[in-house]
């Protein structure tokens, strides 16, 4: 199998091409609460494409942050194995125990997309991420999270407002961070959909940071399981990260990503 380092690249950041092809979003479930929390049905929406990846070309990822490399967490992009074409990003834990020397002390391994820093700047939200996923050899003790996508409209170092999308110790896939920093309060959340390994699971996000009526959804293969209100948000989603973001007691596992799409929603009509 060919690897393929992943390094910073410094030149212009990745603008998508206006002759892009669309973006083709599966049928995701209906249920009241988002009705309740003003999230609509895609069929009433329109979706800009604001920034796609399927990690194919190493300027996708141009000019944004990528953690280093540590003994306890490494990454790359790698040849093989995807959901999708020929590349995908891996993230693992190599099994070594101790601190980890830049950004810890949670393992972090993964490319960071920063909207704001390309010409066209930020999602205005609402927006919709979609994104692919395969976690392999993941065993969470009680109190352990590993964490598959990190959404921030804060558009500086700090991420100082984030909205998280985890999977738990109890082995389901959850919104955290709602409604408010360092909050798990949802209107929805199935305990009953539980997360798997060794496959790839396709993973939708709508988020919605307007500071009066915030609120986020998320899809696990087309099934609603996490719902919630967003609160403290500016109505921007200006960067995020997906990749390997775990705490420093996992030692083991690993999560590979793949065809991640950024799309601005408009309801029609509006």
């Amino acid at each position: 199998m060919r690897l393929v380092a992943l390094t910073a690249v410094v030149a212009a950041a990745f603008a998508l091409p206006m002759c892009a092809p669309p973006v083709k979003i599966g049928a995701l479930e209906r249920h009241p609460v988002l009705d309740t929390l003003g999230i609509p049905p895609l069929d009433d929406v329109t979706l800009t494409p604001v920034f796609t990846t399927g990690f194919e070309n190493d300027s996708d990822l141009a000019g944004f942050y990528v953690t280093p490399q540590s003994a306890m967490t490494r990454h790359e992009v790698r040849a093989g194995d995807t959901h999708a074409g020929a590349r995908a990003h891996v993230g693992w834990l190599t099994g070594v125990t101790g601190t980890e020397p830049v950004d810890g002390p949670n393992h972090r391994g993964y490319p960071t997309i920063q909207l704001q820093r390309r010409p066209v700047r930020a999602c205005t939200t609402p927006c919709l991420i979609e994104f692919w996923a395969r976690l392999d050899n993941v065993e969470l003790k009680r109190g352990e999270w590993f964490s598959l996508a990190t959404f921030s409209s804060d558009p500086s170092n700090q991420w100082s407002r984030v909205v998280t999308v985890n999977v738990g110790w109890e082995g389901w896939l959850h919104l955290f961070h709602v409604p408010v920093q360092g909050s798990g309060d949802w209107e929805l959340q199935r305990t009953d959909v539980p997360f798997p390994q060794g496959r790839w699971v396709r993973i939708t996000t709508w988020l919605d940071l307007d500071p009066a009526h915030g609120a986020a959804a998320v899809w696990q293969d087309g099934v609603l399981v996490s719902a919630a209100r967003v609160q403290g948000g500016d109505g921007s989603l200006d960067q995020m990260h997906f990749g390997l973001y775990a705490p420093p007691s996992l030692t083991r596992g690993s999560v590979a990503n793949d065809d991640i799409s950024v799309l601005h929603a408009t309801e029609t009509g509006r």
